[in-house]
């Protein structure tokens, strides 16, 4: 009996050891934290936000609207190092084209091309709703980048939420 409790706590003993050397402690422990978040809807203040490229800027806490120059509007919104399961938004805009979400991660180092999401737009209103994948929903967020539109185009964007 005596050797069965042994034996029993030296296996507990080498799998925590091994979890802890193979790097799995900390999927674990980003698991825990992202099954205790409650999907909270928070209103993002566009008032706020930093925008590239946009002439007839117009911005106040609602919403933002412009004219895409370059090719290459965007508009970047700080988000206090916090969780963000995905994001939601109404933009309307005048003829097809895709809207391009960026979002960075607590220890990502700038916005990139493998952290972002593409949603196709239909002329008119679009709901848009981007879910972030599990992997870095999983980690503190601190600032999103959306790029409206890819084209020369008037945009209004307005509603926008991240659920966390």
């Amino acid at each position: 009996m005596k050797a069965r409790r042994i034996t029993l706590l030296l296996f507990i003993l080498v799998t925590i050891i091994f979890l802890l050397n193979t790097g799995i402690s900390r999927s674990i422990k980003n698991w825990y934290a992202y099954s205790k978040i409650n999907f909270i809807e928070q209103k993002l203040d566009l008032a706020i936000s930093n925008s590239m490229n946009i002439e007839n800027l117009k911005v106040n806490k609602e919403l933002i609207s412009g004219d895409g120059k370059d090719n290459d509007p965007s508009v970047t919104l700080n988000l206090n190092e916090d969780y963000m399961h995905s994001l939601n938004l109404h933009i309307k805009v005048g003829e097809a084209d895709s809207l391009q979400l960026f979002y960075l991660n607590e220890d990502d180092q700038g916005f990139n091309e493998i952290k972002s999401l593409k949603y196709s737009l239909s002329p008119g209103d679009n709901s848009v709703e981007l879910q972030i994948p599990y992997g870095d929903s999983s980690k503190k967020m601190t600032s999103i980048r959306i790029d409206p539109v890819q084209t020369n185009q008037h945009f209004i964007i307005s509603d926008v939420y991240i659920n966390k």
